[in-house]
């Protein structure tokens, strides 16, 4: 939902879900006396109501989701997704692994008070994921329409931004539980002295984890978005099988319990540094800069401009464009073309949805063609689109001279991709 522009319906059906999901844990265990079954049938409760509401919000929202039927012909496609979500999906497989081989470890050297010391650091970084999960979710979409339209100062600017917002709000839980990891315990109801005193330790040192790993989790989406499908899977095993679980043996047999706490955040801290020293002395054949930046091959040129939804503004920019494309060898005639496309564009993108954010505009320069990718914030706002409400002049002009025009809506933002034949 949250790439189809329906952010917002995301959240209320997963907190549709598991309202229900945390009332009826208490209306089964206290009111029907299921206990602990009450709280599987609790959960099979919340995700069936969201089921039940998701076609009555579909049907109230404008959200953009597509379907079609799949055909013989989208099996290479089917193979590709696969292979390229294989990372994500060695990741839950890995948790799930590395998990039981680690509560073995945590029962083996610390008996049932090991056992609960482990679970409750696990259910504690549980609450991290849902933060890594949200930025994730936002990212990646934006990620991948900025990846095909080879805009690479805005998929650094993305990518930046969503590892500041992991580090800044993650960062507040790390201090709280190196602070006061003993009211963490409690509200998991960890209250005997001795369960209390090793969880609070086990906590302290699985925070020093946390932050690193992040980084790490993100920057593995991150390949997959990218295509780097062998380096994003070796990342995920490694922060699994291949790393965490043969190391936590190694460091129990030598530090026993405590080589199990310590084992996350050393596994982690190699893993950063493998990444940072892989991307360094390897992938820079390929990438510019340590968060592998795409170099321009095809291109000739490649142009970012900024402007308002002003009129003056705008009349400004499309000026400057023009005078650029000449400088960069594109003849007069195709240059205005472009500034006027861009003008109508923007003025229609105004007309049509009261757009107050700027608008971005990038422009690739090839030897037979000029792709233009124009984005804006806002309501969504389909040049493709007839209704009786347009008056299409500003779209009906671009149409007639546009080799091809595609348009997308991610995550709130207005995608217009459009493709001018370069005229001799």
């Amino acid at each position: 939902m949250p790439p189809s522009g329906a952010p917002q319906l995301a959240t209320t059906l997963t907190i549709v879900a598991n309202g229900v999901n945390l009332v009826m844990d208490y209306v089964y265990i206290r009111y029907f006396n299921m206990g602990v079954d009450g709280t599987a049938w609790a959960t099979v409760t919340g995700y069936a109501v969201g089921l039940i509401f998701l076609p009555f919000m579909l049907k109230r929202s404008d959200a953009s989701i597509r379907f079609n039927l799949a055909k013989t012909a989208d099996l290479p496609v089917l193979t590709e997704s696969i292979g390229t979500g294989g990372a994500t999906a060695a990741s839950q497989l890995g948790f799930t692994v590395k998990f039981a081989a680690c509560n073995a470890l945590a029962t083996l050297y610390g008996g049932a008070t090991g056992m609960v010391a482990f679970s409750f650091c696990i259910q504690a970084l549980s609450i991290i994921s849902v933060i890594y999960g949200g930025i994730i979710g936002s990212a990646m979409p934006l990620l991948g329409v900025l990846h095909g339209q080879r805009d690479f100062s805005g998929i650094k600017y993305v990518l930046k931004q969503a590892l500041k917002a992991s580090v800044l709000l993650v960062s507040v839980f790390v201090l709280w539980f190196e602070i006061a990891p003993e009211e963490a315990a409690k509200i998991y109801n960890i209250t005997e002295p001795a369960e209390l005193a090793l969880a609070s330790y086990g906590l302290r040192v699985f925070a020093l984890c946390i932050i690193i790993r992040g980084l790490a989790i993100i920057f593995m989406y991150y390949l997959q978005v990218l295509g780097e499908k062998r380096y994003a899977m070796a990342i995920s095993l490694f922060d699994g099988i291949v790393g965490l679980i043969p190391l936590a043996y190694i460091m129990c047999a030598f530090m026993g319990l405590d080589g199990l706490w310590w084992a996350y955040p050393v596994n982690s801290a190699i893993l950063l540094v493998g990444i940072l020293l892989w991307n360094r002395f390897v992938m820079n054949k390929k990438y510019d800069g340590i968060l592998l930046t795409q170099r321009e091959n095809l291109a000739l040129n490649t142009q970012d401009f900024t402007m308002t939804s002003d009129p003056e503004n705008i009349s400004k920019v499309t000026k400057e464009v023009a005078k650029v494309c000449e400088s960069n060898g594109i003849i007069p005639k195709n240059a205005n073309l472009v500034a006027l496309m861009l003008e109508e564009m923007a003025t229609y993108s105004k007309r049509h949805h009261l757009i107050t954010e700027n608008c971005d505009v990038l422009i690739h320069t090839y030897e037979d063609r000029i792709e233009i990718d124009f984005r804006t914030l806002g309501d969504s706002c389909n040049p493709l689109n007839d209704t009786d409400a347009d008056d299409l002049y500003n779209v009906t002009y671009i149409r007639k001279i546009a080799a091809k025009i595609e348009y997308d809506y991610i995550m709130g933002m207005n995608s217009t991709h459009i493709v001018l034949l370069r005229k001799k």
